[in-house]
């Protein structure tokens, strides 16, 4: 007498549920009763599907990547055949990028990893859908790991989508624009320094006026893996864009591959943000923070040895470097404080003191949510840092025009608020909470 339906999926389930000690051959059945219960190709998909979704949730499934910066380079490095359009450019762009990193030994920690997961989860489609993941990736094993195989398709999504959630390839994008070189630092620092005025308050600041140790301490900050950040209120509008590109410029992705349309949209949107949140005010206010901390620096460097590995001199320079720039080389031309303001879409979520962090975490994920804007609004408020509070008021008056413009008739529609137009205050951008390396 057949088994009902029901019966079927229940011994999937038995056969799933063993625990972390199950063996290979239990293994093997489940995926072989998997194999019966899924034969529909479109049930099938759907439990890839969820597989794909599980990849991004699950910590037991973090191995289920290629390396995601090396990943986003070579997205960004592609050559695909321009009169290629939609799905055909979407799939030019993964055979390019694929083979540089489908292996054997990816997948066998993509299969390590799946294991793993089947023993952390009790919820019927997620184990179907890791069954259906562990198939797929067992057929790429066992066809040598073939770089067009299927999987590497999902491993290809999933990586590429945590690294436009997470902000990193948009960061890396915009850096890789950035140019490292001293050819407008030299000169700028070599003119400033020789008029006198800037030397004079360097060595005041325990600093040697040296244009050339300057520029090159200025062109070695862009690349530093511990940049000086910002706070979250000074990054709103790239939190902003950040949401927006995810969103639409991922499914735009997707559906198109990235081109060069794709990639002056992020530009723009880019240098949109930037002007919206690094205003005259808000250079000012990292020139004195700067100015603070090498003051910290030449009088109590014992008390800060901590924080700077790289030893007190370099860490003067970097920061000498960085306050030089802020006095002589316009913003928008700036590279080291783009990259300051860049990588601050991450570092500011990161660092934010224990008191903050609820209110970071909500504004950085829902940036248009007036309610916590409001919220944030008011707790930098009580915490006597007003300039801090008066920029996420503006970024709120900001989101509140654009969204009277979304709603009201073309004809009567209001202009809005230009973003950064009312200069901050004269405090600091670090709070008592921020680490040593938040401005």
């Amino acid at each position: 007498m057949a088994r009902k339906k029901g019966d079927r999926q229940s011994e999937v389930l038995r056969r799933l549920q063993q625990g972390s000690g199950r063996k290979a051959t239990q293994l093997r059945e489940a995926r072989e009763a998997m194999a019966q219960e899924l034969a529909d190709p479109t049930r099938f998909a759907a439990y890839l599907r969820t597989f794909s979704q599980l990849c991004l949730v699950l910590e037991e499934l973090r191995p289920v990547r290629f390396p995601a910066l090396a990943l986003v380079d070579a997205v960004l490095d592609a050559e695909v055949d321009p009169q290629l359009q939609g799905l055909e450019r979407v799939r030019a762009l993964r055979q390019a990028v694929v083979p540089g990193f489908a292996s054997r030994e990816a997948g066998q920690a993509c299969s390590q990893a799946i294991q793993l997961a089947l023993g952390s989860v009790e919820d019927r489609d997620a184990l179907f859908g890791l069954t259906a993941g562990g198939a797929l990736n067992t057929n790429c094993l066992e066809e040598q790991a073939r770089a067009d195989h299927p999987f590497w398709e999902i491993v290809f999504e999933v990586t590429l989508t945590e690294a436009l959630l997470s902000g990193l390839f948009l960061i890396r994008f915009v850096m890789r624009g950035l140019d490292p070189s001293t050819a407008e630092a030299g000169p700028a620092f070599a003119k400033a320094l020789a008029a006198g005025e800037h030397a004079r308050e360097l060595e005041k600041l325990g600093v040697s006026a040296d244009a050339g140790a300057l520029s090159r301490a200025y062109a070695e900050a862009l690349a530093r893996e511990d940049p000086y950040h910002l706070q979250m209120d000074a990054v709103l509008h790239l939190a902003h864009t950040h949401v927006h590109l995810a969103g639409s410029g991922g499914q735009r992705m997707a559906a198109e591959g990235w081109s060069p349309e794709l990639a002056s949209e992020f530009r723009a949107a880019y240098e949109e943000a930037y002007a919206g949140d690094v205003d005259e005010g808000l250079a000012k206010e990292l020139g004195r923070w700067c100015r603070a901390r090498l003051e910290a620096l030449r009088d109590e460097p014992e008390q800060l040895e901590r924080v700077t590995p790289r030893g007190v001199e370099d860490e003067q320079l970097r920061c000498a470097a960085t306050w030089l720039a802020l006095q002589v080389i316009p913003r928008e031309r700036d590279p080291l404080l783009r990259s300051i303001h860049l990588q601050s879409l991450v570092r500011a979520r990161l660092a934010a003191g224990e008191l903050e962090a609820g209110f970071v975490a909500k504004v950085w994920s829902s940036p248009d949510d007036l309610f916590a804007l409001e919220e944030y609004e008011r707790f930098l408020l009580q915490r006597q840092e007003p300039n801090r509070s008066r920029r996420v008021g503006r970024f709120r008056k900001w989101v509140e025009a654009r969204r009277r413009e979304s709603q009201a008739p073309e004809s009567e529609a209001p202009e809005s608020e230009a973003p950064g137009s009312e200069a901050p205050g004269s405090e600091a951008p670090g709070s008592e909470e921020a680490g040593e390396e938040q401005a």
